[in-house]
């Protein structure tokens, strides 16, 4: 577009100084609902994130009872000598003691920052007021 042209309001660098007498087509039409097939959408993910949320935090759990709880309990008492699941060893290899490799902590931690958000900014956020298309802001 020109600078000579009539401003259309565009957030372009250098542009939207005027109105240049266009109306924007959108602020013109009346807000619609969100159609019903977008709500079932929301609905259907939502449950999925849900039951998702539960097996993660499950998950969670069982691994600080059987890993992480005597992982900790080694580092402080060195005279208990913690057995880990089998999967462990396979993994880790057989000299694993719970605190000679990183990879398990930041597992645990990515997960339990993935538990949190998904918690805080899905699960447990405040309801969103009902959206609407074409939304006229002033």
């Amino acid at each position: 577009m020109l600078r000579d042209e009539p401003d259309t309001g565009s957030s372009a660098p250098g542009f939207g100084q005027g109105d240049g007498g266009v109306e924007d087509e959108f602020a013109q039409q009346t807000p619609q609902q969100t159609p019903a097939v977008m709500r079932f959408i929301q609905a259907v993910l939502f449950a999925v994130t849900a039951g998702l949320f539960g097996l993660l935090t499950t998950f969670l759990a069982y691994q600080c009872w059987v890993f992480y709880v005597p992982a900790l309990r080694a580092a402080i008492d060195p005279g208990f000598k913690p057995r880990f699941p089998e999967y462990t060893y396979e993994v880790w290899g057989q000299d694993f003691d719970g605190l000679n490799r990183q990879e398990p902590w930041v597992i645990l931690l990515v997960s339990v920052l993935v538990l949190v958000a998904t918690g805080k900014f899905v699960l447990f956020a405040a309801p969103a007021k009902s959206p609407t298309l074409h939304q006229k802001t002033d």
